[in-house]
């Protein structure tokens, strides 16, 4: 949980480009972990880890979702941009009534 919230405050407080390695690096050697390490990790799973983000990419965009962000309920019905509450839960509300209708 120490490394979710320094990038939340390292990307809305600070302004720091928590895309780039190096800025990760420096985000995990000040929470006291290993910085060394978590870049080996990285350099061994660089193109993996690259893969992986093109593959989710190419599925949110064959899914129609274009909106960050966007909520997929159900695996089928993308929700986009921040909603409140209630558009959830009537959301949700209708898909659970679709499927007892069935």
């Amino acid at each position: 949980m120490a490394m979710h919230y320094r990038l939340l405050e390292a990307y809305f407080t600070e302004n720091r480009t928590i895309s780039n390695w190096d800025v990760l690096a420096e985000l995990v050697a000040e929470i006291g972990e290993d910085s060394l390490y978590f870049m080996e990790k990285v350099d061994e799973r660089r193109n993996d880890l690259a893969n992986l983000t093109f593959e989710e990419h190419n599925e949110a965009i064959n899914q129609g979702i274009a909106a960050v962000p966007t909520t997929l309920i159900n695996k089928v019905l993308p929700v986009p941009g921040a909603q409140e509450s209630e558009t959830y839960i009537t959301w949700i509300e209708r898909i659970i009534e679709r499927v007892e209708n069935q």
